[in-house]
């Protein structure tokens, strides 16, 4: 909001979006958003059902600058999510539904927010 010479700004979002794993199950992994695209997790991982996540981590492993697609990035951005679909065990929009399968339940990867705790 601009009032006169002054602009004002309310933040109505914050913190960061990253992966969460368990160390007991992933041992030394790439420092990369490719964890959650790897096959040998398939079944055991867990995305955020955001469009300001999930297609946004997709965009930049297709290449693309998610913040300005075309027609041909989105078709890849859609191509690299399509690919991680069945590795996918849930999509959630709140992490509390991923939180609770943590150990010893069925996940071994997530993409989280900073809320997200660590055992």
């Amino acid at each position: 909001m601009v009032d006169g010479d002054k602009t004002w700004m309310v933040p109505w979002d914050w913190g960061n979006t990253s992966i969460t794993y368990r160390t007991d199950k992933i041992k030394d992994p790439e420092n990369s958003w490719k964890l959650l695209w790897d096959k040998q997790y398939a079944g055991k991982i867990a995305m955020i059902d955001a469009v300001h996540d999930t297609p946004l981590v997709g965009a930049l492993l297709a290449g693309v600058d998610p913040f300005n697609m075309d027609d041909a990035a989105i078709a890849k951005t859609k191509a690299v999510l399509m690919a991680q679909r069945p590795l996918v065990k849930m999509y959630t929009t709140d992490l509390t539904s991923s939180n609770r399968r943590w150990p010893p339940a069925s996940l071994v990867a997530a993409m989280t927010w900073n809320a997200s705790r660590t055992t």
